[in-house]
């Protein structure tokens, strides 16, 4: 869900090493791809993992079904499913002759196992809420009963918390970054913290593995844009994601390599902290809206590969209503400064951001100079991902402001307006966000969605005005998602519903 990027500036000795010291770290294979990717596995769980790995981890766990970029789904580990007349019952037929990577055989009683542990976990395990009770008729038929009429299949195809896993496996083996537990084309082979993931073709696999499929897929971790750019320019590796926008252009003139620019639904906020002062003011948080300039970001930043939010979600997203933004406007912000009642040494907060996010960094100081204008002072916090993720969650520690790039885990409304926002949820709630108000017109929406799609749009843009009118957050930019990729590869099929997912079993070289 949260994501990563990284800095360019890196020196030749930094370059060296990133092209030499991985391939040491694993024995040779027949045929192997390579790619480079900017971000470390935060959590090997599948109950529990909600972060970048989820492109890594969709190559080892599978759900139930998975969503087809139109929208409609298509079977996973189910081969199909129906609802009965209440739509409150559903029943998944599921695959049989399919066994996790540890022999234990895949069947209803671990799919229940998987679901209730997940939805137990801290992460994105909310996606499974609505589902009040799971029974197994059969070794493989699982029934969930939900509270409310839900369109079960949109949280069974999520993009994180769908995964089905081992009912052999402990939290601590599932955590470990050792052995994988799933049901997926590939097995997780080595993992080096901060330099590799190596995974090796699943011979038990129950699908089909292609013609000229790989028999390993090599993931290096290099966070210095820098080195991944030459990595891909030099041939080193297959797929490299998050190329610098100002760089695009280079490496797309670069023999046999070609630039993909995705449409997504990934897009760039900044949570405002709404319990740490100043910005527990929210004067000062008015002030910090009309500080940020989200047209210059767009077209001096990230050179046309996004535009400025007019929603606080991607306008892509079904349902999703626009929203009247504060204006950029360097004057109202003084006026909101001067109506919060801080004398002048009080105007000071933090902003903290990934500190190899290139465009992050840009961003956070363009709004440190227009703050200056207003009598704001901003101090920069860059940080690694997870000290940055871990501090925010504690109000001692929190910076005043947090950049986060983000895409929906499943494909509703609800899915940014809870997780982010929703006043008892303490992982993503990094605004440390609390209203009753917003509450009330997120589960209003929630119980809408199936029986009254129009109805639960409209509390969805009634809860989206209450975060507009509270400043919990500044929407900035949908973004594309982009990255480069040798043009000998074949498969590269893009599913916006799995962002900066690449399921590896559809690749070949051609």
């Amino acid at each position: 869900m949260i994501i990563a990027q990284f800095t360019r500036s890196v020196g030749a000795i930094a370059v060296a090493a990133a092209l030499t010291v991985a391939p040491m770290l694993a024995k040779a294979a027949d045929n192997v791809a390579t790619f480079v990717w900017t971000e470390d596995v935060t959590d090997w769980n599948p109950a529990s993992s909600s972060s970048a790995e989820g492109a890594i981890m969709a190559n080892l766990y599978e759900p139930l079904v998975y969503a087809n970029p139109d929208g409609s789904f298509r079977p996973g580990l189910a081969t199909k499913w129906s609802v009965d007349e209440s739509g409150l019952v559903w029943t998944f037929k599921l695959r049989q002759g399919v066994t996790f990577h540890d022999g234990a055989p895949f069947n209803a009683a671990s799919v229940k196992a998987s679901i209730e542990t997940t939805k137990a976990a801290a992460g994105s395990g909310f996606i499974w809420l609505p589902v009040a009770e799971i029974t197994t008729p059969d070794d493989f038929t699982v029934q969930m009963k939900t509270s409310f009429p839900v369109n079960l299949p949109v949280a069974a195809s999520a993009m994180y918390a769908a995964w089905m896993y081992s009912p052999n496996a402990s939290k601590e083996e599932l955590s470990a970054g050792k052995k994988s537990f799933g049901t997926g084309p590939y097995t997780l082979r080595l993992y080096k913290a901060g330099q590799q993931v190596v995974l090796d073709r699943n011979p038990n696999y129950w699908g089909k593995h292609p013609d000229g499929g790989f028999d390993r897929v090599v993931i290096r971790i290099v966070k210095e844009a820098s080195t991944r750019i030459q990595l891909m320019t030099s041939g080193k590796v297959d797929i490299a994601a998050d190329i610098p926008s100002d760089q695009l252009a280079g490496v797309n003139s670069t023999p046999g390599v070609s630039v993909h620019s995705e449409e997504s639904l990934e897009f760039i906020f900044w949570y405002i902290n709404t319990k740490v002062a100043p910005t527990d003011n929210i004067h000062v948080r008015k002030a910090i809206r009309h500080l940020w300039d989200s047209a210059t970001v767009a077209s001096g930043i990230y050179n046309g590969t996004s535009v400025p939010m007019t929603s606080a979600l991607p306008m892509a997203m079904k349902g999703v209503k626009k929203i009247a933004f504060p204006a950029f406007d360097v004057e109202a912000a003084k006026a909101e400064l001067a109506a919060s009642g801080l004398s002048a040494d009080k105007l000071k907060i933090t902003i903290g951001y990934i500190t190899a996010l290139e465009e992050h960094k840009n961003a956070a100081i363009l709004f440190q100079q227009n703050a200056a204008k207003a009598g704001l002072t901003v101090v920069l916090k860059p940080n690694d991902w997870g000290t940055l993720w871990a501090n925010a969650r504690d109000a001692k520690t929190a910076t005043n402001m947090l950049g986060v790039v983000w895409w929906p885990i499943y494909n509703t409304i609800s899915d940014l307006l809870y997780a982010a926002f929703f006043s008892e949820e303490k992982i993503f709630n990094l605004s440390m966000y609390g209203n009753p108000a917003f509450d009330g017109k997120l589960f209003e929406g929630l119980g809408n969605e199936v029986v009254n799609p129009e109805a639960a749009y409209k509390a969805y843009a009634e809860a989206m005005e209450i975060l507009n009118q509270d400043a919990v957050a500044v929407f900035d930019q949908d973004v594309k998602f982009v990255y480069a990729a040798r043009d000998d590869l074949k498969g590269l099929n893009y599913n916006r519903y799995y962002n900066r997912y690449f399921f590896f079993n559809d690749l070949t070289r051609k």
